[in-house]
């Protein structure tokens, strides 16, 4: 399909994950267009680069969701990566994990809470932070640790795919409140958040590439508009060639449009409402913005109430800091 914009035919890989809404100026067409059909092409030919995940967090990711599969198997896979041992042990003793795991809905001891349980983690091993989050959990703080700048290659624009990456994080422990607060699907949510628009890193990486051949510029904005065009194909790839589990696919697949994700609806809708939550709330203090989430269905549909989605928001700064200990 192709997308009218500012003079602009820009190919959309899928007709209901269109995002451009009304014009946005670009500096150069033509030149965007150019890059555009290129990226069509590698996308519809398979010549995008999918990096592959570290064997460790592949391993994790299949046994967590194995039935059936012990903890110690778990353990035996981490155990092997010390580097990912350093990386989980440091994220359980930011708090934020050990606090969340036991959440309810009342958050007046938030900051006693973390303190808490940053006491309580200081000293857990691998096998104590898997008894005390659960298999599932602890493989998707494995991917989580895993997305960094190191998979892709973009010379001269780390930036941008950092910045992607740190997005996906966000999505992905707000998306794990969400579900928290209702009590329901919390182990996929997680995993969900993170993969949601996986795709997007791949697009710019092969948008800087296409450009590179073509002895041409493209802005921070021509990225954007790029990544937003053709994320959902990007995605779909990403998650094929590291094997997501199906709900994964599902929310992928549906984020735009959730009321036709079928049984992955409620994972999706929470999806959705914690790439709200990482959009709006680390922007800094914005009235306008705050009342547009607020107005927002999908927190209507998910039953959340205003004072919890105040609540909800109260959070941002310990998911902020929570989402820098994965970098």
């Amino acid at each position: 399909m192709q997308i009218h914009v500012l003079g602009l035919d820009l190919y959309n890989v899928s007709q209901n994950h269109s995002r451009l809404k009304q014009p946005i100026p670009m500096e150069n067409p033509i030149q965007l267009q150019v890059i555009a059909d290129s990226l069509h092409n590698r996308l519809h030919n398979n010549a995008v680069h999918v990096p592959q995940l570290p064997q460790v967090v592949a391993s994790s990711l299949q046994v967590s969701r194995t039935p059936g599969a012990k903890p110690e198997q778990l353990h035996a896979l981490i155990s092997a990566d010390q580097s990912m041992v350093d990386g989980l042990i440091r994220i359980c003793n930011t708090g934020f994990f050990g606090n969340f795991a036991q959440l309810d809905t009342d958050f007046a001891q938030l900051d006693t809470d973390f303190a808490q349980s940053a006491t309580d983690l200081a000293h857990l091993d691998t096998q104590s932070v898997i008894a005390h989050l659960g298999q599932q959990t602890v493989a998707d703080i494995t991917l989580a640790l895993s997305l960094n700048a190191g998979l892709f290659n973009a010379p001269g624009h780390t930036q941008y795919v950092v910045e992607q990456l740190r997005q996906a994080i966000l999505c992905g422990l707000w998306s794990r409140q969400v579900a928290l607060l209702r009590r329901r699907h919390i182990e996929a949510a997680m995993i969900c958040g993170l993969c949601k628009s996986i795709g997007r890193p791949v697009v710019i990486e092969a948008a800087l590439d296409c450009a590179v051949r073509h002895r041409m510029h493209l802005s921070y904005q021509d990225l954007m508009i790029l990544a937003d065009q053709f994320e959902y194909g990007a995605t779909q790839k990403v998650l094929a060639t590291w094997q997501m589990p199906e709900v994964v696919h599902a929310v992928a697949t549906h984020w735009l449009d959730y009321r036709n994700a079928g049984e992955a609806r409620e994972q999706t809708m929470t999806t959705v409402a914690g790439a709200r939550l990482a959009t709006i709330c680390h922007k800094g203090e914005n009235p306008v913005a705050r009342e547009a989430l607020a107005r927002d269905r999908v927190f209507t549909d998910l039953g959340i109430s205003g004072k919890q989605l105040d609540q909800l928001c109260e959070l941002a700064a310990p998911i902020a800091a929570a989402a820098s200990s994965f970098s």
